[in-house]
């Protein structure tokens, strides 16, 4: 799906220097306070409006990419600013971010850059921004590491961003430190992970993040990247390639399933599959968490269009329905894709771009007062 400041698509010699903390998937993991979220995807941070306005009608946690190349645009060189905004605004409120580790810097990658088949907003040549991994190279890899221990430092428990600017823009508001990190996204998808999806390189990937992360707050919690079932690398079958990974199941504490579908039958469906597999290849304990899924409002195109009031009845029935088999599932939570319509056109998804409970000019949807009936304070 094309997105801007969400990510979701899709050996370093590094690697072997970096010792992973031994954690049994699912120990400790964290668990948000509130169990219904939205995803912020197509515009730069969260104002102080918006984190109020989520506040108010029962958002929980919020879901946005945090990329690499954004940060770093330049090497060696850190830009929190947006994140800043965004995680500070959402922390004044209340409501907890959801970070979602992505992308990889020009500079960190070698040879010629090419370009993803469909339109990816976020991967636009100004941001010099790549879906390519990082560990494609020991560069890459290390860079990567130094990336996400930064922010761990910054946003973290007792993280520098807590004592300095947020205490400076939001003054006596508790903070509401990062505890859930979210590793890449759709990686089982090519173009989010490019040029195509590689279990053994994204198993790498995850060692090289714990390493980095648990080195700053060993009770961070890892999410898997986000695993949409409607693929070519269906979700159960990435699941069970990457439980067969050994060692691979200490890297992470909780799976992140993208279950998008026509029917909400079908998406528990969907659900129950990758929770069988959870359960036979890995850890029981290990919970779920629905980091994307959502209908559009657009005229009845496609299977994710379903019209403006068609696209409130989904919500209801999904959240009553996600919120019914919370247990049998083993549920951590649910990210509603998405908070509000991009401003632009997005040719590569017919309702990714009209997902939102808002509309992009900020007027509520009959899916806002529909999630807030959904949502109150669980």
């Amino acid at each position: 799906m094309s997105r801007r400041g969400l990510v979701g698509i899709a050996g370093a010699t590094m690697v072997a220097a970096c010792i992973a903390v031994s954690v049994p998937a699912g120990a400790g993991a964290h668990v948000p306070a509130r169990f219904d979220g939205v995803n912020y995807a197509f515009y730069p941070y969260v104002s102080k409006k918006e984190a109020a306005r989520m506040a108010s009608g029962g958002v929980g946690t919020v879901r946005f990419g945090l990329e690499w190349f954004r940060v770093e645009h330049q090497e060696g060189t850190y830009d929190w600013s947006n994140f800043d905004r965004t995680i500070g605004n959402l922390a004044s409120h209340g409501v907890e971010s959801m970070p979602v580790l992505f992308g990889t810097p020009y500079w960190a990658t070698q040879g010629p850059i090419l370009a993803p088949p469909i339109d990816l907003p976020i991967l636009f040549p100004s941001t010099k921004g790549t879906a390519y991994p990082p560990n494609d190279t020991a560069k890459g890899a290390a860079g990567w590491s130094n990336f996400v221990r930064a922010a761990a430092r910054r946003y973290g428990p007792g993280g520098s961003f807590w004592s300095g600017p947020y205490r400076r823009s939001h003054h006596s508001a508790a903070p509401v430190p990062v505890r859930t990190w979210q590793v890449w996204n759709e990686p089982n998808i090519g173009y989010y992970f490019w040029p195509q999806p590689s279990v053994p390189k994204y198993a790498d990937l995850l060692q090289i993040t714990h390493s980095a992360i648990s080195r700053v707050d060993p009770g961070a919690t890892l999410a898997l990247g986000g695993l949409p079932c409607r693929a070519q690398y269906p979700c159960t079958r990435y699941l069970r390639d990457l439980y067969a990974r050994s060692g691979v199941a200490r890297d992470f504490n909780i799976v992140a399933i993208h279950p998008y579908a026509p029917s909400v039958d079908y998406m528990l469906k969907e659900l129950r599959a990758a929770r069988r597999v959870v359960d036979r290849h890995g850890n029981p304990g290990t919970r779920i968490w629905v980091s994307e899924f959502g209908w559009g409002s657009d005229p009845p195109k496609s299977h994710y269009n379903e019209g403006l009031r068609g696209q409130a009845r989904m919500l209801t029935r999904s959240f009553s329905a996600l919120a019914h088999h919370r247990r049998s599932l083993g549920l951590s939570g649910l990210s509603w894709f998405d908070w509000r319509d991009a401003s632009d056109a997005q040719p590569s998804c017919s309702w990714c771009g009209h997902a939102g409970l808002f509309t992009a000019s900020g007027k509520p949807k009959p899916s806002w007062r529909a999630f807030k009936r959904a949502a109150p304070g669980r």
